[in-house]
C-alpha cells in the first residue's frame, strides 16, 4: 500500500460508521488507523469489528497530539489526513492515487462541501463558506471546481482532505504543534511551504464534511478558529497576514459607529450591506436555492462578526 488514512475522533460514532464504510466501499484495503480522543466506547466497539483498522484511545488532548501519535505507526509512504464527519466523494481515491505517483509532489488536497442529507441550515451554511465577503481567500477549501494550483497555499488547503508524504515527519521530524485546539494545520504547512514543499491544490478531489447542526455550535467554532489563528501569529510572527484583521476592525467599527452614529461614517456599513446581499443573490441563484437567500445573508454576517470578536479575544489556553 502506497497510503494510509488518519482519523481523529471523538463521540461521533455514527458519523465515524458513515466516513469509513464509504472508505471500504472505495477502498478496502487501505490501512486506517483512528485515534479516539478522549472516553468514547461506542468508537471502540464500532471499531473492533472493522478490518485493516488500527484503533488507539487517549486521554483527552488537542488533535494535533492525537495526530502525532498516530502517524509514529504509518508504514506507507503518504498519509491521508480526514476528519471522522466526512465522506469521500465518488472515486475519491483513484483520483488521489494519480498524484501519488507525482515524486516531486510532498503536499495536497482539495475542498470540502456539503453533506448529504443536510438540513436547511447546514445548507446555508456550506452557501454561505463559498462567499469571498465570508471566506475571503479561503473560500477554495469549500468550492468544487476543476481548478488546478501547482503552488498551493495553507488558506488553500484543509486538514479534513489533506495529503502529506510521510517522510515528512519520519525522516524530517516534523510534527504537529500540540498548543492548539484549531488551525494546527496552517502551522504546519506554513512552515512546510517556506522549506519549498512542493504543494498542489486539486478542486475536484473532495470530501463531504458534515456542518454544525445550529448558529451557536457555528458561531463558537469561527470564535475558536479565529482565536487560535490569532495564537498562531503571537507564536509565528513571520505567518502573520493583515487580511485576518479586517473581521475585528470590521467589528469595532460597528461598536464605534453604534456609539457615535453618523450618516458619512455608515457609508462603508451600507456598501458592506450591498455586497452581501449582491454575493448571497449571486450564491443561491447558481445553486438554485433561493429559499435560503435570507439564511446565507444571517450567516455570512455572523461568520465576519464571530471571526472578528474571535480574533482580539484573550488567546484560548491549551487544554
Amino acid at each position: 500500500m502506497k497510503y494510509s488514512i488518519l482519523i481523529v475522533t471523538y463521540d461521533r460514532a455514527d458519523l465515524l460508521q458513515k466516513c469509513i464504510s464509504e472508505i471500504r466501499h472505495q477502498a478496502p484495503e487501505v490501512p486506517i488507523l483512528v485515534g479516539i480522543n478522549g472516553n468514547d466506547p461506542k468508537s471502540s466497539q464500532y471499531l473492533q469489528n472493522i478490518s485493516q483498522v488500527t484503533f488507539k484511545s487517549f486521554p483527552k488532548m488537542t488533535p494535533g497530539e492525537v495526530r502525532n501519535e498516530l502517524i509514529k505507526l504509518v508504514e506507507t509512504p503518504w498519509i491521508c489526513f480526514l476528519d471522522d464527519d466526512i465522506i469521500p466523494c465518488e472515486d475519491y481515491f483513484k483520483i488521489a492515487q494519480g498524484n501519488i505517483e507525482l515524486k516531486s509532489l510532498d503536499i495536497f488536497g482539495g475542498p470540502d462541501t456539503s453533506y448529504p442529507n443536510e438540513s436547511r441550515l447546514e445548507a446555508a451554511i456550506s452557501l454561505a463558506l463559498t462567499s469571498p465577503l465570508a471566506t475571503a481567500h479561503s473560500r477554495k477549501r469549500h468550492v468544487v471546481s476543476n481548478q488546478f494550483k501547482s503552488d498551493a497555499t495553507e488558506q488553500d488547503l484543509i486538514l479534513c482532505n489533506l495529503w502529506m508524504k510521510t517522510s515528512i515527519f519520519h525522516k524530517e521530524k516534523n510534527s504537529f504543534d500540540s498548543r492548539f485546539f484549531r488551525n494546527e494545520e496552517n502551522v504546519l504547512l506554513n512552515k512546510l511551504l517556506k522549506e519549498g514543499k512542493t504543494t498542489h491544490y486539486y478542486g475536484n478531489l473532495f470530501v463531504h464534511h458534515k456542518r454544525k447542526s445550529n448558529l451557536f455550535h457555528m458561531i463558537f467554532t469561527v470564535m475558536k478558529s479565529a482565536n487560535f489563528r490569532m495564537k498562531s501569529f503571537l507564536f509565528y510572527p513571520n505567518s502573520f497576514q493583515p487580511i485576518y484583521l479586517v473581521p475585528s476592525i470590521a467589528f469595532l467599527y460597528l461598536v464605534y459607529i453604534a456609539l457615535f452614529p453618523s450618516v458619512l461614517l455608515s457609508i462603508p456599513l451600507f456598501i458592506y450591506l450591498i455586497s452581501l446581499i449582491t454575493l448571497s443573490w449571486k450564491i443561491c441563484s447558481k445553486e438554485k436555492r433561493m429559499n435560503l437567500f435570507f439564511q446565507v445573508i444571517l450567516i455570512q454576517g455572523l461568520i465576519n462578526l464571530s471571526y472578528g470578536i474571535g480574533f482580539i479575544s484573550p488567546p484560548r489556553p491549551i487544554k
